[in-house]
């Protein structure tokens, strides 16, 4: 049977003895971690979020670390998902009522803030994994049209 391994990272089809072509495309996990990083730029101004990142680095990454946490949880993007922000974070950017103002001022996707940290609408996720999901979409339905493939009546996604 053929096998379309769609990794956090890469995307390859395999077939007992074809290896079609491997493509490297922006389909991976750190691709979402950019589209968050931008919508906390497009939220706080780049300016802040690199001023941030320089000051306090140290909660940029458990920021990042509680992003990778929360991104374990998402099994369907019509869903709201929180991101814990550390507490170095929500300081710096004028505690919780302030970013609170900022989220509902925010009219790109809906995010909300509380306690809980950042919580992300569907609208959100979606403008997160979008391009991730088009384009592992995309690289199935060039798959499915090779001659190596095309007739199997089985496709193996593993993730």
């Amino acid at each position: 049977y053929p096998l379309c391994a769609l990794a956090v990272s890469t995307s390859a089809s395999i077939n007992a003895e074809y290896m079609g072509p491997r493509s490297r495309g922006p389909w991976g996990s750190i691709y979402v971690d950019k589209e968050f990083a931008n919508l906390l730029k497009d939220m706080f101004t780049p300016e802040k979020i690199k001023e941030f990142q320089v000051e306090r680095a140290d909660s940029w990454i458990e920021l990042f670390d509680n992003w990778e946490i929360a991104k374990l949880k998402v099994r369907n993007l019509d869903n709201e998902l929180p991101v814990l922000v550390p507490y170095d974070m929500e300081e710096f950017l004028g505690g919780q009522d302030a970013i609170s103002e900022i989220c509902k001022m925010y009219k790109a996707t809906k995010v909300s803030y509380s306690e809980d940290g950042l919580i992300l609408d569907g609208a959100a996720l979606k403008r997160l994994y979008g391009p991730v999901v088009s384009g592992i979409t995309d690289q199935i339905y060039e798959l499915l049209k090779d001659d190596e493939v095309k007739d199997s009546q089985h496709l193996l996604l593993a993730r």
